[in-house]
């Protein structure tokens, strides 16, 4: 969520008026921050006009040695990007460790950020955390000084925060529900998109499996064919059951797998050749798994037309085994 507020447009002028001037506000856009090396830092803004440099900006919980090695390596990345040294700003959420603290000194001219020795590899590296804001917190707020502590504290609701009543906080609290709920709307819509490419790919599957036992009646002939069609419908409702599964995760459901849906118990497979114990290994080829989960297999088994004389999934394990044992 702090990505997406630094990413506001909003929120860039605040910065940019905050570490330049307010010239700055109308000249900083948010750019991608995927660098050559595969690496990603949280924000950056760019300046169309020269004399700006580009802000990069991180939102990190503890600063020690390994975060500041991997600052470094994304002011680098920016610097030959740009072909400007970046100013860095660093958000602290909890801890900076004593050893780098011990060389960050007052910011002169913004006494609520803290100056960090950054020769040669950047232009100038601030960082801000509770301390270097926690005197000048006096309501309203200085608009930085309000994101900062937005940032910072991770109030979940603007009644709990400390600065409830100052207009940037509040606004921030606007911007991060209007965020937060179109993201929730765009997940949701993907969700649905995804759920319905696999009932499409499901019933394609099951129709060409249909046809296929009907047009060539020779299992021989077809069994190369029929195999690797029922492999594809076994990832498919596979794939359903995760997605409905972590559907139910994010109602507060159970996190057992689901019964099968009425759709999924109305498709009527025709009966399948594969034996059940190639079955079993063909799932357990094609899934990731710490302790075998003979019940989900033997569920999906079942709605695939496998295990027709089988009874329960402790017969399918102990079956599996011995099968197994004579491969």
């Amino acid at each position: 969520m702090s990505k997406l507020i630094l990413n506001h447009p909003d929120i860039v002028q605040i910065v940019a008026e905050t570490l330049f001037d307010h010239n700055a506000v109308d000249h900083f856009t948010s750019c991608p921050t995927e660098w050559p090396d595969g690496t990603a830092s949280d924000v950056i803004y760019v300046s169309d006009a020269e004399k700006y440099k580009p802000v990069l900006i991180e939102v990190q919980r503890n600063v020690d040695q390994e975060f500041l090695l991997r600052l470094i390596s994304y002011s680098v990345c920016a610097q030959r990007k740009y072909k400007k040294p970046p100013v860095i700003l660093v958000f602290v959420i909890s801890t900076i460790n004593p050893a780098i603290r011990d060389q960050m000194v007052t910011n002169q001219e913004k006494a609520f950020l803290m100056d960090f020795p950054c020769d040669v590899w950047a232009h100038s590296c601030h960082f801000v955390d509770a301390t270097s804001i926690a005197d000048k917190l006096s309501v309203p707020l200085h608009p930085f000084l309000a994101l900062s502590s937005f940032l910072i504290d991770e109030q979940p609701s603007l009644l709990t925060h400390t600065s409830q009543p100052d207009p940037t906080i509040r606004k921030l609290y606007t911007l991060a529900k209007r965020m937060f709920d179109d993201y929730l709307v765009k997940e949701d819509t993907l969700f649905h998109r995804c759920t319905r490419i696999i009932d499409n790919t499901e019933t394609k599957i099951t129709n060409a499996l249909t046809s296929l036992r009907q047009d060539v009646p020779t299992i021989r002939q077809r069994k190369r064919t029929e195999k690797a069609l029922e492999e594809g419908l076994h990832l498919i409702c596979s794939f359903k059951r995760q997605c409905r599964a972590a559907e139910d995760d994010t109602e507060n459901e159970s996190d057992t797998v689901p019964p099968p849906t009425t759709a999924t118990s109305a498709i009527s497979l025709p009966s399948s050749s594969t034996n059940d114990n190639e079955f079993v290994q063909s799932w357990l080829d094609t899934n990731e798994w710490v302790h075998i989960p003979w019940q989900t297999i033997y569920q999906e088994g079942k709605e695939m037309g496998q295990f027709k004389s089988i009874n329960s999934w402790k017969s399918v394990k102990s079956g599996y085994y011995r099968w197994s044992k004579r491969r």
